[in-house]
């Protein structure tokens, strides 16, 4: 088990709809870490979700704002050695990888930590279809956009080469409740 104690920085890492908010949101008030949602800060910088139907093009961009904003924010309060929680899908390879070099400018890659948030498709599309129609087909639209991406081999969930401790969603959640 990874010792999350000593963590200073957890990245979420999954699909949209995929559960990583509800276990973020917990994971940050039992550690009392801050906490970032890339679709929270989407909401209030532009009043949108990643879900709105206005053109992914907008949405790309504005979601590339949010991530500046929330990666800018996790690095001061990393300076203050403060923890973090950053909410966001984190599998874009290349940007992850990016935001990993950022954040290593003000913490140790020891103080990182994946949260590998991966339930089966037809869980995630179970409960999202629950949710109402609009948001399930936004969602289906999304999914579809990450799946395009992964087909082209753009996208990859975090490895062991990457040097930055793991923890899966079913074993920090077993952590949480205890």
């Amino acid at each position: 088990m990874v010792d999350i104690q000593h963590k200073h920085c957890f990245m979420m890492v999954g699909y949209p709809g995929s559960g990583k908010s509800t276990l973020a949101q917990k994971l940050a008030k039992t550690l009392n870490c801050h906490y970032f949602s890339s679709d929270e800060v989407r909401q209030k910088l532009f009043g949108t979700t990643s879900f709105d139907q206005i053109g992914d093009q907008i949405i790309q961009d504005q979601s590339r704002q949010a991530y500046e904003y929330m990666y800018r924010e996790a690095q001061n309060l990393l300076r203050q050695r403060q923890k973090v929680v950053l909410d966001a899908t984190h599998l874009d390879t290349h940007k992850r990888l990016a935001v990993i070099t950022q954040l290593r400018s003000v913490t140790s890659l020891r103080r990182l930590c994946y949260v590998i948030v991966n339930p089966v498709l037809e869980i995630i599309d179970h409960r999202m279809a629950a949710d109402g129609q609009e948001l399930y087909e936004g969602w289906r639209r999304v999914y579809a956009l990450f799946s395009d991406k992964e087909k082209q081999g753009l996208l990859s969930w975090p490895t062991r080469g990457e040097g930055i401790d793991s923890i899966a969603y079913e074993e920090l959640n077993s952590y949480l409740d205890q």
